[in-house]
Formats: C-alpha cells, structure tokens, sequence
C-alpha cells in the first residue's frame, strides 16, 4: 500500500474501501473475511525534500527532476560530487540522491573528504542517503582510498566486476511495502553507460536486499542491485546501476527511485494515526 495525498486513483481503484486521513490515503483491502491493512510513513508517502548531486550533465539532471517530482517529491539539483566539499547547507533536506555516473573520470575520484563526512553526519542525524554507482566502485578499485569515509554506513561492497548491458531485470528479493509500491514483481529497464552500466554489488551483512539485478546475477553470485540499511537515526540504499535519460523515462525504474526516497526518510509521528484506525477496523471487523 501507497500513500499519495491527493491520488485517490491510483491507490483506490480496484478496492473495496479507502479511508481519507488528513495525511493521505489509507487502503483496507476485504479479503474473505479478512482485513488486510496497509500503511506507511506519512512524511515519506507525501514526498520529501530531496537534494540530488548535479551529474554535469543538463539532461540527465532534468530526468532526475522530472522523475521524482513527479511522484510527490521536492528536488534541488546540487553541486556536483567534485562540489560537495562540507560547506554546502543540507538544513530542510529529508534525503540525499548521490551519483557519480555522467561526470566520472576515473576511479580515484571522491567526494572531498568533508563533504563525505558530513554525509555520515547527516544520516546519523536522521537524514535520508542514496548511492548509485561509481561510487563503491570507487572505493574498491582504488585500493579502498576513494569514498573510505562514506564506504562505511553503505549497505553494499564491490563484488569484483562491472560491464556495459543495456538492460537489466529487477526482482523482488525482499517484499516491502514502501520500496514495491506501485511496482510488479519483476520488471526490465534500460541502462545507460557512463563508461558502463552496473557495477555487481554484495549486499554487506545485516542489509536487507530489495531487488537482485539479473545483470551479473548467477547461481550462487546474486547481483544486489537495490539494498539498503539503517545508521544511527538515518537510512541507506545503494543501488548498482547509475539512472540516466534512459533508465528514468522508464516508469518502473523511476518508481523504484522515488520509493528508494520514501524508504530512507525516516518514518515520522502521523504514522501512529494510521495504526490506530487500522486497528480499530480490524477490531470492528472480528467482531
């Protein structure tokens, strides 16, 4: 189940009830005498406050603009990972998309190490973090020197290979109710290179795997390629593929980031309310 103030069609139809709370839509599925009650977080399901690393590139930060803010969220194009040096004001921000994926050079690149460490800060403070690849490449290829502050809070290593497909299939590995709304079981999207497309990924101990990417995904050698974790009061996801022009016209794709967002912030007081009625029907109904 979904929240999206406002969307009453795309999360009602088909159901047999819905409820209008003042923080959004809460669904009651009837099923043979079974209440099924879905809910999430209702600061996240409204849509965040989200700053994402500029790519260098004008198109590719548009397609990023384009498709979170149109499911809900709030985006400022930022500077570019070469910018983000510890003096840039994150104050207001639920969540941080961090690429490095259209302006990459080479794997000894890094965000300046303040502003690597004021992402660790931030994220123990609560805030939201998104990865996608160079960047554990990085880390990996450069003798664990590039990104060794951030390497740390995120939920995924390097797992020794890359390659250049075009497409990739996503499968659900973990159900949850945020990170699948809106989204099949199973879906293709196009990649796009930035000197190649996907990195495979191992999900670290204690991470939870959301979605395996088919690409570089064999018996034994699963490639995660959506994970995520908590740290401190915050959240992580890491994905293996770097969204582009391609990846992002694709509607699941662009879903799949924009739940990645709702994922990482933080659920805040409202989700208490939706508990409640959910209860309170539920009750109603057993009796």
């Amino acid at each position: 189940m979904h929240v999206l103030p406002g969307d009453t069609t795309r999360t009602c139809e088909g159901l047999v009830a819905c409820i209008r709370l003042e923080e959004g839509v809460g669904i009651i599925m009837l099923t043979r005498g079974m209440i099924v009650v879905g809910f999430a977080a209702s600061t996240a399901m409204a849509g965040g406050n989200v700053y994402v690393f500029s790519t260098g590139n004008a198109a590719v930060d548009a397609a990023y603009a384009t498709a979170l803010t149109a499911r809900g969220h709030t985006v400022t194009t930022g500077a570019p990972w070469s910018g983000f040096d510890g003096t840039i004001s994150l104050v207001g921000f639920d969540a941080v998309v961090m690429n490095h994926g259209a302006n990459w050079g080479g794997s000894w690149q890094e965000v300046p190490a303040a502003g690597q460490q004021q992402l660790v800060d931030f994220v123990n403070a609560g805030g939201g973090l998104i990865t996608t690849e160079w960047i554990i490449y990085n880390y990996a290829t450069s003798g664990n020197l590039a990104y060794s502050t951030l390497f740390p809070i995120l939920p995924a290593s390097y797992g020794n290979t890359w390659n250049s497909f075009v497409d990739t299939t996503y499968s659900v590995v973990t159900p949850d109710p945020i990170m699948n709304a809106f989204l099949p079981a199973s879906f293709t999207t196009p990649l796009n290179s930035f000197a190649g497309t996907e990195s495979r990924l191992f999900a670290k101990p204690g991470a939870t795997v959301f979605f395996e990417s088919s690409n570089m995904s064999m018996p034994g050698q699963r490639n995660d390629g959506v994970s995520g974790w908590g740290v401190g009061n915050g959240r992580v996801i890491s994905f293996s593929t770097m969204p582009g022009v391609n990846s992002l016209a694709n509607e699941n794709y662009a879903q799949l980031l924009s739940n990645a967002v709702d994922w990482v912030i933080v659920p805040a007081p409202g989700t208490t309310g939706l508990l409640l009625v959910a209860g309170m029907l539920a009750a109603r109904r057993r009796r």
